[in-house]
């Protein structure tokens, strides 16, 4: 334990004050009875404070936390608790403090309790499961806290254990329409379009298994090999490259629109596990959102948990930040690529500015609040399943495929 205190209980105060009286009355009437009831009443509150530090300080405490997770998802934490004395320990509350960091401050403190923790041996308190809103987290200090036997003085141990939690927008489910693109035709700059099927393309790698990924896709014998599923990933031909731009301009954002916005974060981060499953080609993320950031890769797992992390942050700003990344993109443009804007605004109001970038890409496709039906049905108008924690999808059984071996 980083700090250790001890303080006097409601009960403890009360038996404080009751004693003073004693004393004084000892003092003042030259009693020794009361001299003698006063020594015999002085040694179970000394006992008591010794017992509860002993107790606090023999404690090393260790929180089992996951480090990522979608919204919605119940946020299950435990703190493993080891005894390095040769003494029970007996009726321990642990506290905690998790902090939102991003996008906007908030703050939790869970608490968990255990009866017993045995001799030179390990007990487990788990805390009760919290619902968490989208955004970066921070877990901070542990509070260990005894007061038995007597109940008289509290002993207090604090424990810095820093440890970082995402949680990721939750995914809903892409319509047909997206699929087709709403019917727009993808030009590249040679050739005549083309629409490739799901399952279409050349072999291209295997990759670990990702919820709603097709059984048919499933390696069975790299499976069987790590124990784990393994999936066959296909490249398109030709290969496609989707650059997302997610628009979070907004001179007056009004937070009774919040639902507005997580769906189209939802929407983003669909479509790029999307991206992961489909094709072979790259990730490709603009977060505008008063400064740029962009997340580009290989389409893989650790390009998907970057963009998802970007995403758990983001948060509407007044700040414009198109001409910042017309800065960025003045020169060379991108070939075979498909230009998705993701925005806050109406197309009317915003798609203008864009022109310079739409001629960088070869076509445009804008998503606004108005349209974003048309391509995404929302999480929470889905059927309740029961979610999946991120990069694990042994948590995840209504995803994994039906009939499949184990």
């Amino acid at each position: 334990m980083t700090s250790l205190r001890s303080r006097f209980t409601t009960t403890g105060w009360y038996y404080l004050v009751v004693l003073l009286f004693i004393l004084a009355g000892s003092i003042l009437q030259q009693l020794n009875l009361l001299m003698l009831l006063f020594s015999l009443m002085v040694f179970p509150l000394a006992w008591n404070w010794g017992t509860t530090r002993r107790c606090v300080a023999s404690l090393s405490p260790r929180r089992n936390a996951p480090v990522r997770l979608f919204a919605g998802t119940s946020c299950r934490a435990t703190v493993q608790l080891q005894n390095r004395r040769r003494r029970r320990c007996w009726s321990v509350l642990v506290r905690d403090r998790l902090v939102r960091i991003q996008p906007q401050p908030q703050s939790f403190s869970p608490v968990a309790w255990t009866l017993q923790v045995p001799p030179r041996g390990t007990a487990e308190a788990s805390y009760q499961p919290l619902q968490l809103p989208r955004g970066v987290y921070q877990w901070e200090e542990l509070e260990l806290e005894s007061s038995f036997p007597l109940g008289l003085v509290r002993s207090i141990g604090r424990q810095r254990q820093v440890q970082r939690l995402v949680v990721y927008p939750p995914l809903g489910q892409l319509t047909q329409a997206w699929r087709t693109r709403g019917g727009l035709r993808i030009c590249w700059s040679q050739g005549k379009p083309r629409r490739h099927s799901l399952l279409e393309g050349e072999f291209y790698a295997l990759r670990d298994y990702l919820p709603g990924d097709n059984r048919r896709w499933i390696h069975w014998r790299s499976s069987a090999r790590r124990d784990e599923l393994i999936v066959r990933q296909f490249q398109e031909s030709p290969s496609r490259r989707l650059c997302l731009v997610l628009d979070l301009w907004s001179p007056e954002f009004d937070k009774t629109e919040s639902q507005v916005l997580e769906d189209l974060l939802s929407f983003v981060a669909t479509v790029l596990e999307d991206q992961v499953r489909q094709s072979g080609s790259e990730l490709w993320l603009v977060l505008a959102a008063g400064s740029v950031q962009q997340v580009r890769g290989p389409a893989n797992r650790d390009t998907l948990h970057r963009a998802w992390e970007l995403l758990a942050g983001a948060w509407p700003q007044a700040a414009d930040p198109l001409p910042q990344l017309q800065q960025q993109w003045e020169t060379g443009r991108e070939h075979r690529t498909e230009l998705l804007v993701v925005s806050l605004t109406a197309e009317g109001q915003r798609r203008d500015k864009l022109q310079w970038l739409a001629r960088k890409m070869d076509c445009l496709l804008w998503v606004d609040p108005q349209r974003l039906s048309r391509f995404f049905q929302p999480p929470h108008q889905l059927a309740p399943h029961t979610p999946a924690v991120p990069g694990n999808p042994s948590h995840h059984p209504s995803q994994v495929p039906a009939g499949g071996r184990s």
